[in-house]
């Protein structure tokens, strides 16, 4: 009796440890290829990244270090050149922009949408349409309509002659802005009808019933329910602050004024003119500028996070 019953004993404490090890198999199946991924990816690839921001290139002696070389060239140009100067100020009224027309501005939308409103479901198509069609076609029936379309009904209404306005330095950063701001506006307005769309609409009437106005059912319930939402768009958006590059490159190429500079179309043309001329100085200088730009956007986006989930609306 007593042998039967240590070989039940056994026999259980096999099939619990068989049941772990294929719970532990399955997981590890599951999570092996995103790790693998994080790996190569991340880790492998921004170690020789960090490893160029310490060095400096010459054709004779190829890599040597450097020490903090890199870094103190950067924040010289930082301070004294005028393109750095124009990517830091178009680069905050990007940030700016985004977050009080493409985000806020989406949120309102998008109530506007989400209680089907006039021509509400129009708006969702029209503005869904940039993440459907390419953004290379859009940019360039953009351009088109801007310099051909524009001169033309000018000249057909007020018999007037006028440059292209994308020739006009001082309007190309606006123009490229607004063309960002509604190429941006879609993706926002879905999520956030999604979002809305999952509101009990239990909680709604009730709130009707009480005689509650459109402004505070979207202050006091549909803010509070989408938060999450509203939280991720604003800490993404942080986050990008040195990497949005308001779809410049697609207008200009490699040939932008400095005008229009942001730090995301600097960095990306720097590094397209270092391949091209096989620079590999400035490929040293790019890592010692990204990963200022990391120290700076790391910390912060995650204050901001952390900031706004204390002070924000609760669901309860």
């Amino acid at each position: 009796m007593k042998e039967t019953n240590e070989t039940k004993a056994n026999t259980q404490t096999v099939k619990v440890v068989n049941r772990k090890l294929k719970r532990n198999l399955f997981y590890l199946s599951v999570v092996a290829l995103p790790i693998l991924q994080f790996v190569v990816f991340y880790i492998l690839v921004n170690f020789r990244s960090v490893m160029f921001a310490f060095q400096k290139y010459d054709v004779i002696e190829q890599y040597t270090f450097a020490g903090l070389e890199q870094f103190k060239r950067f924040f010289t140009d930082l301070k004294n050149e005028q393109t750095m100067v124009y990517s830091l100020k178009n680069s905050l009224i990007l940030f700016v922009a985004t977050f009080c027309v493409g985000t806020i501005g989406a949120v309102l939308f998008s109530n506007y949408i989400y209680k089907n409103c006039f021509m509400g479901k129009f708006f969702r198509i029209t503005l869904f349409l940039p993440t459907i069609v390419s953004g290379i076609v859009l940019v360039t029936t953009y351009k088109f309509w801007i310099d051909q379309g524009v001169p033309y009904i000018v000249e057909r209404l007020w018999g007037k002659e006028i440059d292209p306005p994308l020739s006009n330095v001082n309007l190309k950063f606006t123009l490229i802005l607004c063309f960002s701001l509604w190429f941006g506006f879609g993706t926002q307005v879905l999520m956030y009808t999604s979002s809305m769309s999952g509101i009990s609409p239990e909680i709604v009437e009730s709130a009707e019933l009480d005689g509650i106005t459109p402004f505070k059912e979207l202050i006091y319930i549909t803010v509070p329910l989408i938060y999450n939402v509203f939280l991720t768009f604003i800490t993404v958006g942080i986050a990008g602050f040195f990497t949005n590059s308001m779809m410049t490159y697609s207008f200009c190429g490699e040939y932008a004024d400095p005008q229009i500079f942001t730090f995301g179309y600097f960095l990306y043309m720097r590094t397209q003119v270092a391949s091209k001329l096989q620079d590999f100085d400035t490929f040293c200088y790019l890592s010692a500028a990204g990963i200022v730009m990391t120290l700076i956007a790391v910390p912060f986006t995650l204050g901001v996070k952390k900031f706004m989930e204390k002070v924000g609306p609760s669901e309860d």
